[in-house]
């Protein structure tokens, strides 16, 4: 992700085009809708089995 953000800052000459946040946004909650899972719940409990 950090290279991907460096890359898009050099080639726009500007460090100002994306955040750090913007990135991770779209590296976890952007793929995730992408992929349709983005409205269901990221951890689900573990069942009690001890």
């Amino acid at each position: 992700m950090r290279a991907a953000l460096y890359q898009i800052r050099a080639s726009r000459q500007s460090a100002s085009v994306l955040s750090a946040f913007d990135v991770l946004r779209m590296h976890t909650l952007g793929s995730a809708e992408v992929l349709g899972v983005g409205t269901q719940r990221a951890m689900r409990p573990l069942p009690d089995i001890f």
